[in-house]
């Protein structure tokens, strides 16, 4: 069992000594998606040990929401992405306390990594208490019946994330730092929307390209290895994939 409801994604994470885990998307019981103020228990990432196998720790997220998929993990494994699926918001954790031998000893429950459980870090750098907020956009603003719903992806280099909204049909593009060895979690300063453009309509939009979902980019770096599109968006309306 999930330590709470509604697991919607699956990760798999190798630490720098090797571990192999299983990160698990605990998205928690919402009214709807893109509802605005739906959450209405508790989300987590949880993190599986597949050798015992057993639930080693969770990290609490709050009234967040996640998006119905797999956290986003930068090229380097040291944080991990989620959207939400009920705001305009990001959240990320820091993946490197994953690493420490005591998460390992015994059968114990999951340690909460909160910065509560003596002896462990909080490894939340966004959280559904401080979210990254993503910009709204103005010129065509969503539905107030569509709050949000985001998805996340970073690129090969670890150096940047995208993240697409269903409401308004942005795309965001943020710009994050990973580099010494600072104390955990990084700082929220390290990550910064530098980007945003609109490819897509507001939801709903009639006859207009509406509802950009899952994004992923291409390996490789733009103008060395390829000169065509890097970015690849799931369209819901009407049911394309679009490269940008």
């Amino acid at each position: 069992f999930t330590t709470g409801f509604n697991p919607t994604g699956l990760a798999r994470h190798v630490t720098p000594s090797g571990r192999e885990l299983v990160l698990v998307t605990v998205t928690g019981a919402i009214l709807g998606a893109s509802v605005p103020d739906s959450a209405r228990s508790e989300a987590s990432i949880d993190v599986i040990d597949p050798t015992g196998p057993r639930i080693i720790a969770t990290i609490p997220l709050g009234l967040a929401a996640p998006s119905f998929e797999a956290v986003a993990i930068d090229a380097s494994e040291q944080i991990a992405w989620i959207g939400s699926v009920t705001s305009k918001q990001l959240y990320a954790i820091d993946l490197r306390a994953l690493d420490d031998p005591r998460l390992y000893v015994g059968n114990g429950p999951p340690v909460i990594l909160d910065g509560m459980s003596v002896g462990f870090p909080d490894v939340r750098i966004f959280s559904a208490d401080t979210p990254l907020e993503l910009p709204k956009r103005l010129d065509r603003p969503s539905s107030g019946f569509c709050s949000g719903w985001t998805y996340v992806t970073t690129n090969a280099r670890g150096t940047e994330a995208f993240a697409t909204d269903y409401c308004d049909g942005t795309l965001s593009r943020i710009r994050f730092d990973l580099s010494g060895d600072p104390a955990i979690p990084f700082a929220p300063d390290r990550f910064q929307v530098v980007g945003q453009t609109t490819p897509f309509a507001p939801t709903p939009s009639p006859g207009e390209k509406t509802a950009p979902g899952f994004v992923s980019i291409r390996p490789g770096i733009p103008g060395v290895d390829y000169d065509s599109p890097d970015v690849f968006v799931l369209v819901g309306d009407p049911g394309l994939i679009c490269g940008i």
